[in-house]
């Protein structure tokens, strides 16, 4: 039973996490200045392509400001991954002091030893992120479609 409820309470961490880098990283956002760093790049490979000079040096005076929306980027994707990490120490440190570190469940890859809260932790917010991440970004993606 009390294998059920840490994972259970590992998993609500999860998507407590998830919505955190969510409400802290705009993706809209993100991805409409990936929209206008792609049509950049498409009009400087057809510049270097045609060998217009002229075009080219038209095409490169936005470089700065392209540059500027990269790093804009960088620090909303960054900001998100700090918010994250910050939580999951939060989380870790207060679930593991209401849990203890008393083993929680039988792991086989580890000959099946008994795995205490704080590692069962670890090893479940690992690939757990992953598929909570895959899937809600799969439910965002249905409901706008």
């Amino acid at each position: 039973m009390i294998s059920i409820t840490s994972t259970i309470i590992v998993f609500l961490v999860i998507v407590v996490l998830r919505l955190i880098y969510f409400f802290t990283v705009k993706e809209d956002e993100i991805n409409r200045i990936m929209v206008q760093i792609n049509k950049w790049e498409e009009r400087k490979k057809r510049a270097i392509e045609k060998k217009d000079m002229k075009m080219y040096r038209r095409v490169m005076r936005e470089e700065k400001r392209i540059e500027k929306l990269k790093n804009q980027i960088e620090k909303k994707k960054m900001i998100g991954s700090i918010s994250t990490t910050i939580s999951w120490i939060i989380f870790f440190k207060i679930t593991s002091d209401i849990v203890g570190s008393r083993p929680v469940v039988l792991f086989p890859l580890f000959n099946y030893s008994k795995i205490a809260y704080p590692t069962w932790f670890m090893i479940n917010t690992i690939w757990g992120y992953l598929l909570v991440d895959k899937v809600i970004r799969l439910f965002i993606k249905n409901k706008s479609l």
